[in-house]
């Protein structure tokens, strides 16, 4: 009987360890993913598309983006606005028509140096591409 105890308060704590650890990671994500820590420029990695586009896209920033503390980013190439943050959505709105507002997702995995965004870019054509920036602070 005592070994039946024993291995019930195992198992107990075993389940209430894998459940605590499996909320802190995502309180942890949440609290990685603030607007403190996207502040800074991000340099472009890799860019991967769903399904493959048959000629080039115009993408909302080729090469780098500056998100500002007071809510402004400017592009590598010249293309300048406001953005927000919201849970894991970045919007950027771009006042001169220069592009098209637009909304992005940060995916898991963020950290201070690694970052990816992910939207929907629908052409004019009628065709909509999933695409995913890789981006490192």
């Amino acid at each position: 009987m005592k070994k039946l105890v024993k291995w019930m308060l195992a198992a107990i704590l075993i389940c209430g360890t894998a459940t605590t650890l499996t909320s802190c990671e995502q309180e942890e994500m949440e609290d990685i993913i603030n607007t403190a820590n996207i502040i800074g420029t991000w340099k472009s990695g890799d860019t991967k598309f769903s399904p493959t586009p048959e000629s080039d896209l115009d993408l909302d920033f080729d090469g780098c983006i500056t998100f500002n503390a007071d809510g402004t980013f400017t592009d590598c190439t010249g293309k300048n606005g406001h953005w927000t943050l919201r849970e894991q959505t970045v919007t950027l709105y771009y006042p001169n028509g220069d592009a098209q507002n637009r909304q992005y997702t940060i995916q898991d995995g963020f950290s201070r140096n690694h970052m990816v965004l992910s939207t929907t870019i629908n052409t004019e054509d009628g065709n909509s591409y999933h695409c995913s920036f890789i981006l490192h602070g």
